[in-house]
């Protein structure tokens, strides 16, 4: 078996599952877009995983693209949704007419004019697609929009390093649980930073000892994060240091506008944090149980100043509430990933 990822930028939580998929002797080989103005991940992520990092011309260039992924002669190549028209002609290529394709997609059902002509505009290409691949429920739904039987489609399309992130729960509660806010993501306005830092200046007027807010990301909001009084700007960090903010803090807020399905959600819960996330964070709906392991909020600045002055009060609780969220994200560990994976290859 081998298997060809056609994807579009490299992350620690997708490193993990290749890394694992490569350790069970299976086949892998990785096509992914270089670092973008909001992403900055050091390629060390991927030590022990064959990949190619497609520049700009080289990722629009479908002969180079199909050379590329033909070279390692595959049996699946998995795509990442639509978003590159040269991944998109692979399905197309004489030379991988015995492929089986799998396309992974995140993209929840909105119901606008572009996502109801999809089927249409689409066609040639999905009518090559063999397994949809989705994270959830709000992708499901899509995914049945656009023609797929319930059979076709598979959840669990993202995978996190369980193991690792459980370790920082338990290194957590060794001692005095942190009184600290996270925000792990893009700053950007759709992530709903803006939201956060005005949600953030309420709460802190409200509550006597207020919890410092920690931001690390990057993003065309950037310069707005350190002008509020009690948030600490920690700038883009790499997956190995972001074990170090998860330790120092004692619940995860993520306040998105839009957010199809926030890996930083299903990290925050494997590693014991509660969380704060607005009701528009697809990952919410598989991983987030109210009042068990964390709270949804609207994405507004009442919403999101409310949770936090909720979690403020609920201090003495919030251990117990992040080993349910250990538990929760348990069933999204690499393993269980590969083991998704290997089920619907051929």
């Amino acid at each position: 078996m081998k298997i060809v990822f056609c994807w579009s930028n490299i992350s620690g939580y997708m490193a993990a599952c290749w890394r694992e998929l490569s350790e069970r002797g299976v086949g892998v080989h990785v096509l992914a877009y270089g670092n973008s103005s909001e992403t900055s991940f050091n390629t060390s992520l991927m030590q022990g995983v064959s990949w190619s990092s497609l520049g700009d011309d080289q990722k629009a260039d479908c002969r180079y693209v199909e050379q590329v992924v033909a070279a390692q002669e595959p049996t699946t190549v998995v795509i990442a949704g639509w978003l590159n028209p040269a991944y998109q002609k692979l399905v197309h290529s004489r030379a991988l007419q015995a492929c089986h394709f799998v396309m992974g997609m995140d993209t929840p059902w909105k119901g606008g004019i572009r996502q109801r002509l999809a089927p249409f505009v689409l066609r040639s290409y999905l009518q090559k697609i063999s397994t949809v691949w989705v994270p959830g429920e709000r992708a499901w739904g899509y995914a049945r929009k656009l023609g797929f039987p319930a059979n076709r489609i598979e959840k669990g399309l993202y995978g996190i390093d369980h193991k690792r992130l459980r370790s920082i729960y338990n290194a957590r509660t060794l001692a005095s649980w942190p009184k600290r806010f996270l925000f792990l993501g893009r700053l950007h306005a759709e992530k709903g930073i803006d939201l956060l830092l005005r949600a953030y200046e309420k709460y802190a007027t409200s509550q006597k000892d207020p919890w410092p807010l920690t931001v690390a990301g990057i993003g065309p909001l950037e310069k707005d994060v350190s002008n509020v009084a009690g948030v600490e700007y920690a700038g883009f960090v790499q997956p190995d240091d972001c074990a170090e903010l998860m330790k120092k803090a004692g619940v995860l807020v993520l306040p998105s506008r839009y957010d199809p399905w926030p890996l930083a959600l299903v990290e925050g819960a494997a590693a014991g944090l509660p969380v704060l996330a607005s009701n528009r964070c697809g990952s919410a709906v598989e991983v987030l149980r109210q009042l068990h392991n964390g709270l949804h909020c609207d994405p507004t600045i009442d919403g999101i100043a409310e949770g936090l002055s909720f979690f403020h009060g609920q201090w003495g609780g919030l251990p117990q509430m992040g080993s349910h969220g250990v538990e929760l994200s348990a069933c999204y560990s690499a393993q269980k990933w590969c083991d998704i994976l290997l089920r619907i290859a051929k």
